[in-house]
């Protein structure tokens, strides 16, 4: 850490963010750093036990330059994700594990919700990806599917 670092995170993980002297925030609260602007949106899992909506958990979208990234995190398809594709994101990074969040076929669906340029299928569980890929190929063909192999370029944006 520099001196200029801040630390943000959930307000549900406050308790971990004291030790480094990081600001809680609430969800769909944002704060502005440097160029950067960073939100916490709503993760949680509706079917599975996993994630519940109380624990108010917590998925980012960060924002700068005209792009946008947003990172789901640990969730399933939820209702709040509709409300992304208006924000234009740029790349999302959307788990499709299907063992504690979102399988293939959901994330495909929520992937759509969002409407990014590019999707980066994540917590895949050592799964084909290219099954992914595929799937999302036939709902949605505008939407790119990047594919991050271990050693591999940079995604470029």
């Amino acid at each position: 850490m520099k001196d200029d670092t801040i630390v943000i995170g959930p307000e549900s993980a406050s308790s971990n963010l004291q030790e480094f002297n990081g600001t809680p925030l609430k969800l769909n609260d944002s704060i502005d750093y440097k160029d950067l602007s960073i939100e916490l949106v709503p993760a949680y899992t509706i079917k599975k036990p996993t994630h519940p909506k109380n624990n108010k958990w917590a998925g980012i979208i960060v924002s700068a330059e005209g792009k946008c990234v947003y990172h789901a995190g640990d969730t399933e398809k939820i209702p709040e994700m509709k409300e992304l594709a208006s924000r234009k994101i740029t790349v999302a990074l959307m788990p499709c594990g299907g063992t504690y969040t979102m399988d293939f076929d959901e994330s495909t669906d929520a992937t759509i919700d969002v409407q990014p340029e590019i999707v980066v299928p994540m917590h895949n569980w050592g799964k084909d990806l290219t099954e992914f890929k595929k799937l999302l190929e036939k709902k949605d063909p505008n939407i790119k599917v990047e594919i991050l192999e271990k050693g591999g370029k940079p995604l470029q944006i």
